[in-house]
């Protein structure tokens, strides 16, 4: 029976389907992970565009739809070309690619974030590590006075 199937007009698409799935599995990673990005900067961009007092309206979130498609086609327009065309010149334009929307995303999200927290986020990070370091010299100061004291205690017992 399934010899029947795949020999119908159903199961050469099912295999057009296949084949061109496995061809474009490796850039399937790029698309969802910049999809993700995309997705963040969306749902911070409204609360950014809120905090504003900007309205929210169905002709902004087209663009998302728009961005979505170009940078899809972008991806898997350098993943063909690297594939068929510049493998052998040493660069690795599907990658550059990825990271270039990747890093317009990430600059997007960090722009939103600094809206909604209305602090810069970096002055935000830069001062939680200038604390840990205080911290932890703190902590060492802690555990050493009570490491002293324990081998003070210990000498007095003996």
């Amino acid at each position: 029976m399934p010899h029947r199937l795949l020999n119908t007009e159903l199961g050469w698409t099912l295999k057009l389907l296949l084949l061109l799935w496995a061809w474009f599995s490796p850039a399937a990673t790029a698309v969802l992970g910049v999809m993700l990005l995309i997705f963040i900067d969306t749902a911070l961009g409204i609360k950014a565009s809120q905090k504003k007092g900007i309205p929210f309206s169905s002709r902004r979130l087209s663009e998302v739809l728009t961005k979505c498609i170009t940078y899809f086609l972008g991806i898997v327009a350098t993943h063909l070309m690297q594939d068929l065309f510049i493998d052998d010149l040493g660069f690795n334009i599907f990658k550059f690619c990825v990271f270039v929307f990747a890093a317009i995303e990430l600059l997007s999200i960090y722009e939103n974030v600094s809206i909604i927290l209305g602090k810069d986020v970096v002055k935000i990070i830069s001062n939680l590590f200038r604390r840990s370091g205080k911290v932890k010299s703190a902590i060492k100061d802690i555990i050493t006075e009570t490491v002293q004291d324990i081998s003070t205690e210990d000498l007095a017992k003996k």
